[in-house]
């Protein structure tokens, strides 16, 4: 019988520290995060990004566990503004890189018939918001790490921000921001914990009792 802290997948790290990590999420990860994801009149969410990227397991798993049409794209569908709206006509839900975002912006793309546009993997910059004339309903900006299960902060983007922040957490997710000696700070290392927290590092009990710690503010749970 599953369980929920089962691991439901392993993914590695980006390996921008350059050594990938294999990364094992739980069920109750995923669970926690499609749950709350609350959009609605949803039909059809698409599927672009690279298998080897965690955004994909909220592609896959979104629509899969709400009922929804999930519509793959290649990503080199997705790269030009003609052929962005041509080939996601009809498709209410869609994640972008910040990259891809960006080039699609400065090419004039319309972005209107998307309900709702989750953007990530780079900070957003929000001058670039002058340049968006047909701006997705709702425009998302998502940061997690691949150890919080994909996404830990959502913050819906409006037009005349001048500042884009990480947002605030998803449900039964806690954020701190603590110093060297883990004290919470004004400035310093950003932490999680919650239901999203990964178990650890496949096959790494050293490296997993290294990062995955004790939170001092919770109830025998981890960051």
């Amino acid at each position: 019988e599953i369980q929920p802290d089962n691991i439901a997948y392993i993914i590695y790290t980006s390996g921008s520290t350059g050594h990938p990590k294999p990364v094992t999420v739980t069920h109750r990860g995923v669970l926690n995060l499609v749950s709350q994801s609350h959009y609605s009149d949803v039909k059809k969410t698409g599927c672009n990004a690279n298998f080897c990227f965690d955004i994909s397991i909220f592609e896959i798993f979104f629509p899969l566990l709400t009922g929804t049409t999930l519509v793959l794209l290649d990503k080199n569908q997705i790269l030009t503004k003609n052929m962005f709206e041509t080939n996601t006509h009809g498709i209410d839900v869609l994640s972008l890189s910040f990259p891809i975002f960006e080039s699609l912006v400065k090419e004039g793309c319309n972005f209107n018939h998307i309900k709702y546009l989750l953007v990530g993997g780079e900070k957003f910059k929000p001058e670039l918001l002058l340049q968006l004339h047909n701006a997705p309903k709702h425009l998302i900006n998502s940061y997690g790490p691949t150890e919080n299960t994909v996404i830990s902060l959502n913050y819906e983007i409006s037009k005349h921000d001048n500042v884009v922040p990480l947002g605030i957490p998803l449900n039964n997710t806690s954020v701190f921001i603590m110093d060297e000696k883990l004290e919470l700070a004004g400035q310093g290392e950003l932490l999680v914990a919650g239901e999203n927290l990964a178990r650890g590092y496949l096959n790494r009990p050293d490296l997993t009792a290294e990062k995955f710690i004790a939170n001092p503010f919770g109830n025998g749970d981890r960051l």
